[in-house]
């Protein structure tokens, strides 16, 4: 008898351990990038000051969602990858579902309206794994992976001082809008996330050319684990608030530095980072553009109260003076020294520049380059000459990667029906409206863009349609 039943264990054992491995191999390709983001988020790098939430073991009665109108199994990835997200360390899933409430509460805060038949939560847990500063090669970026193009057209701000796709927020709200005008193209939400994750063009092309079946749908079935994840444990979710957001918004208006802030009102600068994702570096431009800032309400009446204050604060140590000279030749120009420790350089733009690749090439600050040059917002011509100061016997200037301009894809079963001269203020995205059935990603594609930002003013563009 004892012999049979350690038969049937061993039977059973070797069932759930083929089930175990069941999965694609684009499946386990996308899981182990997506536990690179985990590994990579805040999130897990800060630990947690509430306490843990005690787990239990879960067993997933789940055979299918409902999503809106249409009904989706939970195939074999999808139950692989919800067995991994159970497997995390209990500190790992706590962290996941504080960030899942902490997403929920700043958004009703906001009054943003999310129109989804699925957890917004669920769509940043499953494409960026909470890594607020994930990106790939389509220029994808922030907590919902939002494209450039996608979140430009959304309105939200994005150049050298501010990337607004950092906002929880209004990335989430621009995410939902591009999902809700996918699923309308595409007609389905599995091919909706599909697109979202990979781009339109991607599975047009693959529609075109009756390759629709073989679709990897590793994204869409990440989702669905993560939203049985997140439904699994509502209790947690459902608990008192962890996050407590009591931020007040005090409007700037002069360029003030966040160490400025932190040291005069005794706040750490990572809370306040924490409060202002969308702030790239350490500046506030409120000079140039009055910003919103948020903090906590326990110290906004005296920022409010104390902002040139805090603008003298340090201000040569935060802001190191230069000294200004006039010559009969720059009367009215301000020129920079600073001294014999520093080298002045010359340094003439090239097409394709920024200003972020010239102080990357010169290991030194775009606020800096800007306050040399008196340049204002991120706009730079080729062929001007812009003033660098690098400190002597610093390291060499950086050396920065290049790689090939990527070969135009020539769209098989279309035709050229056009060629557009770029106009200023243009975009792939505006470009594309012009064009019925032509997405950004195409005109891209089409014309071996990399950088939707950097397309020229007279610059062709080749458009291609149906026969």
């Amino acid at each position: 008898m004892k012999k049979l039943a350690s038969i049937l264990i061993a039977v059973i054992v070797g069932m759930f351990s083929q089930l175990s491995f069941s999965q694609s191999e684009s499946m386990k390709t996308f899981f182990q990038s997506w536990q690179s983001n985990l590994n990579n988020a805040e999130i897990i790098k800060i630990k947690s000051n509430t306490e843990e939430y005690k787990f239990v073991e879960q067993v997933n009665n789940v055979s299918f969602v409902n999503l809106g109108n249409e009904k989706y199994e939970i195939n074999d990835d999808a139950e692989w990858m919800y067995q991994k997200l159970l497997a995390l360390p209990n500190s790992t899933k706590n962290s996941i579902l504080n960030e899942i409430k902490k997403i929920d509460q700043e958004i009703n805060l906001s009054n943003k309206k999310i129109n989804l038949p699925f957890s917004i939560g669920s769509l940043a847990m499953a494409t960026s794994a909470f890594n607020s500063k994930f990106t790939d090669n389509s220029y994808s970026y922030g907590y919902f992976a939002l494209p450039y193009f996608v979140a430009i057209s959304a309105g939200l701000r994005i150049d050298s001082v501010y990337d607004e796709r950092l906002n929880i927020s209004k990335s989430a709200s621009a995410a939902s809008m591009y999902l809700n005008d996918l699923h309308e193209s595409f007609e389905t939400w599995n091919l909706a996330v599909f697109a979202y994750a990979n781009s339109p063009s991607k599975l047009n092309q693959l529609k075109e050319n009756k390759e629709i079946s073989i679709i990897e749908l590793s994204v869409f079935d990440a989702l669905l684990a993560c939203m049985m994840f997140e439904n699994a444990n509502q209790t947690h979710l459902l608990q008192d608030n962890i996050h407590e957001y009591s931020c007040d918004t005090v409007l700037i208006s002069k360029k003030l530095h966040l160490g400025q802030i932190s040291e005069f009102l005794s706040i750490p600068i990572a809370n306040l980072k924490d409060e202002n994702p969308e702030i790239i570096g350490n500046v506030i431009y409120g000079n140039l553009k009055p910003y919103k800032f948020r903090i906590h309400q326990d110290f906004s009446e005296k920022l409010a109260f104390s902002i040139d204050s805090i603008a003298n604060y340090k201000d040569t140590i935060f802001f190191p003076p230069v000294v200004e000279k006039a010559t009969p030749k720059n009367i009215g120009k301000p020129v920079f020294d600073y001294g014999k420790d520093y080298d002045k350089i010359s340094y003439t733009i090239k097409s394709g520049d920024n200003l972020g690749s010239i102080a990357q090439k010169f290991n030194v600050k775009i606020s800096d380059i800007q306050d040399w040059n008196d340049v204002y917002g991120t706009k730079i011509i080729a062929g001007k000459t812009l003033i660098i100061y690098q400190k002597k016997n610093s390291s060499a200037p950086k050396k920065i990667k290049t790689t090939s301009a990527p070969k135009p894809i020539i769209p098989r079963n279309l035709v050229l029906i056009d060629t557009y001269e770029v106009k200023k203020g243009d975009s792939p995205y505006s470009i594309s409206s012009n064009y019925q059935g032509v997405s950004p990603e195409d005109i891209m594609e089409w014309n071996g863009i990399e950088n939707p930002s950097k397309i020229q003013i007279g610059q062709k563009l080749k458009i291609y349609g149906k026969k």
